[in-house]
């Protein structure tokens, strides 16, 4: 067989293997598809299998490297036809036992080395190795290749650095000495850093100057060259990489975080971009969750949001991913789903998840939870937009009584007005007034509207029918009264009613640090002293609004 041949044979071979272990799965991630495609180019290129090449370069054009989607069974196949086009109509049944090909290019004084192999797919986690001390990186990549990583090695910090948009390494050792200037140290630290990826720097060097740029550069880690030995850096790189990983996790609940959201609905807009794939997306929000705390502790309130994510997790898609959003807000992403699918999954999770039963010293209690849905379109195909509008929805599904999940309609864009009341608690009359008056001509924005109420004390405001869940409430509330001080008000306040749309100002002729610190411990969100001045007033009052009105 022609040694050309031969290799032509491998390397149809290689794809097959992959092809094969993919079968094997469930689904693939785009990275997976991405690091397979990048090696397949450069094989080919120094095979001159120029066909190979420009399919490959072509898939690659149409995906990125640090994509969080995942691709089933008939999705990949599909994208990867022509790659099965070849197999197919080029097939050798001949027997090749697995082995190695390294095809190795001069270009810039730099190897550059292509391996193939019929397992060389990346399985474990991905070293970049920056260094020119060739005995030092080949020995170290050995003993990271025992023990299940898959080592890239780059000779310059400008090969690491397309090394480190290509392959996405989970780990980044450069040696702070390689750089020729100090702008492409900047540049590539800004980069990793960027990507949270752990970066550790090493030199032969260890003044405190070479320690103070490594930590200036964004390094986690600043190593001695002449200490590092594998046997502890192997635990130590098992430690950074754990740690790297928790970064995107909740550590409460499990639920993958706010970073973690943001990359997978990045993700998700461009696929829907690029091949116009639906998705849908479903905020959903603890009722009462509250009371939970109040009433049982916040013991039990973290329980609940445990179980609520294992509930979820039962029931969803391994593509599906579920983010925490903030306190009892979580984020549910769902790939290739419309809004009626996201709806009867959302229901279903819903029901069963009422049916979970709690107990606390204070005895057993059930939690339900609300759902806002909506599903990717051309008016809507950014991040901002979407989960306003799964808010919105979610909004109607607590007007409607909560325990309920909505989906977005055009119509909740309606004239989409909030309404803020601002309750006056004083006993004192004259401040009453000069305050209603005050707030009569306030504006705080497009598509909000006022009311404004005064009560006399304490008693008057708790025996009124004041509250409506749909609303949003600034109180400006007395700290002196007759019958009930403003402390015993705020107390039963915070303690009967939703934070999220409620925030209090405590109002006081008393200064004092202890008065001060005891009010914003019962729940008071701010303080101001008497006598004020009403513009002051009004100003503060707008920062506060900004914040209730998001």
């Amino acid at each position: 067989m022609a040694q050309k041949s031969k290799y032509d044979l491998l390397m149809r071979r290689r794809i097959a293997t992959t092809f094969e272990q993919w079968v094997e799965k469930e689904f693939i991630s785009e990275k997976e598809m991405y690091n397979f495609l990048y090696k397949a180019r450069g094989i080919a290129k120094g095979l001159g299998m120029q066909h190979i090449e420009y399919m490959a370069a072509d898939k690659i054009a149409q995906i990125t490297d640090d994509s969080s989607i995942i691709w089933e069974l008939e999705d990949w196949k599909r994208f990867l036809e022509p790659f099965q086009n070849v197999l197919e109509s080029e097939e050798d049944q001949h027997d090749v036992h697995s082995q190695v090909l390294r095809v190795v290019e001069k270009k810039n004084n730099e190897d550059v080395e292509l391996t193939t192999a019929e397992h060389d797919h990346p399985e474990g986690e991905v070293i970049l190795l920056i260094d020119n001390d060739v005995d030092f990186v080949t020995n170290l990549k050995n003993k990271l290749e025992e023990e299940g990583y898959y080592v890239i090695i780059a000779l310059t910090v400008t090969k690491g650095y397309k090394h480190f948009y290509s392959m996405n390494p989970d780990f980044v050792l450069l040696n702070i000495n390689l750089a020729d200037n100090k702008d492409d140290l900047e540049k590539f630290g800004a980069a990793v850093k960027a990507n949270l990826t752990p970066l550790a720097l090493i030199s032969s060097e260890v003044g405190e100057h070479s320690r103070a740029a490594a930590y200036e550069l964004g390094a986690t880690d600043f190593i001695q060259k002449g200490v590092l030995d594998p046997d502890w850096f192997i635990p130590y790189l098992k430690n950074r990489l754990s740690f790297s990983q928790k970064m995107l996790i909740d550590e409460l609940t499990g639920a993958c975080n706010r970073k973690f959201m943001d990359r997978a609905l990045a993700d998700l807009l461009a696929n829907y971009r690029r091949y116009n794939e639906g998705f849908a997306v479903a905020i959903i929000d603890l009722d009462f969750f509250k009371k939970v705390n109040d009433t049982h502790g916040h013991i039990f309130g973290d329980e609940v949001l445990r179980r609520l994510v294992q509930v979820i997790n039962e029931h969803k898609r391994k593509t599906d991913m579920l983010c925490r959003f903030g306190g009892e807000e979580f984020v549910l992403c769902l790939p290739k789903t419309t809004d009626e699918g996201a709806m009867i999954l959302l229901d279903r999770i819903r029901e069963e998840f009422a049916k979970e039963q709690f107990v606390s010293a204070a005895g057993e209690f059930n939690v339900t939870f609300s759902a806002g849905v909506v599903s990717v379109n051309e008016h809507n195909n950014n991040k901002e937009k979407l989960l306003d509008d799964a808010d919105k929805a979610l909004y109607q599904s607590k007007a409607a009584g909560r325990n309920c999940v909505t989906p977005y309609s055009a119509d909740l864009d309606g004239p989409a007005v909030k309404k803020l009341q601002v309750l006056i608690v004083d006993d004192d009359r004259l401040v009453r007034t000069i305050l209603m008056r005050s707030f009569a001509d306030w504006d705080p924005g497009e598509g909000v509207e006022v009311e404004v109420h005064s009560f006399k004390d304490g008693q008057d405001l708790l025996g009124a029918k004041w509250y409506n869940p749909n609303d949003r409430y600034i109180i400006l509330l007395d700290g002196i009264m007759p019958k009930m001080n403003g402390v015993e008000v705020l107390k039963r306040i915070r303690a009967d009613y939703d934070d999220k749309n409620i925030i209090i100002s405590m109002l006081s002729a008393r200064a004092g640090e202890a008065n001060i610190v005891h009010a914003l411990e019962l729940g008071a969100d701010d303080y101001m002293l008497k006598p004020f001045k009403v513009p002051e007033v009004l100003a503060r009052i707008s920062r506060l609004s900004n914040r209730l009105l998001l």
